[in-house]
């Protein structure tokens, strides 16, 4: 089958980061669906193991994690699934990835896809959706009632995006969320902020007395710039939601305010073998609110065709750190 990949990483972006490689179709586990990829999206993690993923030099590393397609065929020990099924999903960093025509993924952290959804803007979803759940229900534990005041840091990015939109649709939480840009600030609103918070309005040095302080905070980038802010944004026994890595963290304005930071890796489940079971079921549940009309997809730009010159194209967007919402490839 054809794949799209490459044997030495680019750390700076160029022409020939990627290149067509045959590679033998995926050898499927009793637990997999073998999928025919209708289109991916990318994120963060893309174009990072791009920069550092060293391959053993005889097969290409094949990235991509986002993904939606149709089941071809099913392991021995997959249920729940059926041939011609329409899925979308996120798949494990020590697979082959999405840039192919044909992936193998455990069918345990694959949703269904209604068949009112287009694959492509569906294949925007996953990864973002799992990370913001995730964050939003298994780390800050937010309830569905009486949830209170939730700040979103990035409120345009593909996982602020989605946040937005499953606090809107899950909870009654009063959503706040940073923009910059106006573009960036027209879209948080049109995800369904109630407030879109401007980022020069937070004093990264302390107080905010313009702001109201937060129940929950659910920081999706730039983490670093804020950690001395967090502290007075929250509320005393509030909770905040990390998923990127500051290069320090001084916990002591925290810990004063009995105040609790958690991370999420959406990967987590996949790296440990832990209750990979939850993540279909999240899916299977982003699937039901799209074909309900409460959330969308978060496409916001597309190419058409799998081809080296569209991946480089995408990745020089996701790179940029000015991207609104997600960049989808179809097939």
């Amino acid at each position: 089958m054809k794949a799209i990949g490459f044997h030495t990483p680019t750390p700076e972006l160029n022409e020939t980061s990627f290149s067509t490689f045959d590679i033998p179709m995926p050898k499927v586990g009793p637990q997999d669906l073998l999928i025919e990829i209708s289109a991916t999206s990318i994120n963060p993690v893309d174009y990072k193991e791009r920069q550092h993923r060293t391959s053993n030099g005889r097969d290409p590393e094949i990235l991509g994690w986002d993904g939606s397609g149709i089941v071809t065929q099913l392991g021995d020990a997959v249920t729940g699934f059926k041939e011609g099924d329409r899925v979308f999903w996120a798949g494990e960093l020590r697979r082959q990835g999405t840039y192919a025509e044909y992936q193998a993924v455990d069918h345990r952290i694959v949703g269904h896809l209604p068949e009112s959804l287009d694959l492509a803007p569906s294949a925007a979803l996953p990864l973002t959706s799992l990370t913001a759940y995730e964050a939003i229900f298994q780390r800050l534990r937010i309830p569905k009632t009486g949830a209170g005041k939730v700040l979103i840091i990035g409120g345009a990015g593909g996982v602020g995006s989605i946040a937005i939109q499953i606090l809107r649709a899950e909870t009654d939480a009063e959503v706040y969320a940073t923009a910059g840009r106006e573009d960036s600030k027209a879209w948080a609103k049109k995800m369904g902020a109630h407030y879109v918070v401007e980022r020069s309005a937070i004093n990264l040095d302390g107080e905010s007395p313009e702001l109201p302080q937060f129940d929950y905070i659910f920081s999706t980038t730039n983490s670093d710039s804020y950690l001395k802010a967090f502290p007075f944004l929250l509320k005393p026994g509030g909770h905040l939601c990390l998923i990127d890595d500051p290069e320090s963290f001084n916990i002591r304005e925290f810990k004063l305010r009995s105040q609790t930071v958690s991370w999420e890796l959406m990967f987590t489940p996949t790296l440990f073998d832990h209750d990979r079971e939850s993540q279909g079921r999240i899916l299977d549940r982003i699937g039901e609110l799209a074909h309900e009309g409460r959330i969308v997809s978060t496409m916001n730009t597309r190419f058409d065709g799998m081809s080296p010159e569209n991946l480089i194209a995408a990745h020089r967007i996701q790179e940029s750190g000015g991207n609104i919402g997600k960049t989808v490839v179809a097939y």
